[in-house]
């Protein structure tokens, strides 16, 4: 992912390069999804666990084999807070706020009839805030 500024709203964006789109079947079918599953999450009302997708980027015939997604952009995940050079001193307060958003959003997900399945630190986007 690369960190760019977003033309409208000048806000920071996350932009995801999706190469091989039509590799296969099972590949396009999963980006697809993804996209379908990232677009619902956008257009749901208060939505604050997922990140929102801005805009999907190709060319106007699909002759090249690759998109951008364009998603908000989040600080960190914690998979990188885990790793990161500097040992950061979790407090309770902090391990319980970063525990509770996490139930919180799974259960948004789960509302919405998704199942996420691939639940690890790196996909658990977290801000300054936790």
């Amino acid at each position: 992912m690369v960190q760019a500024k977003h033309k409208i709203t000048g806000k920071t964006v996350a932009i995801k390069l999706i190469r091989n789109l039509f590799s296969d079947v099972y590949s396009t079918r999963k980006i697809i999804s993804e996209i379908q599953i990232l677009r619902h999450f956008t257009n749901m009302k208060n939505n604050k666990h997922t990140t929102a997708l801005l805009d999907v980027i190709t060319d106007s015939n699909f002759e090249h084999d690759y998109m951008f997604l364009v998603m908000d952009y989040v600080d960190s995940d914690l998979k990188k807070v885990f790793n990161s050079s500097k040992k950061i001193e979790f407090n309770e307060e902090h391990v319980l706020i970063i525990l509770y958003n996490t139930l919180c959003s799974m259960n948004f997900i789960h509302s919405a009839g998704i199942m996420h399945r691939d639940i690890k630190p790196a996909n658990i986007l977290i801000d300054s805030e936790c």
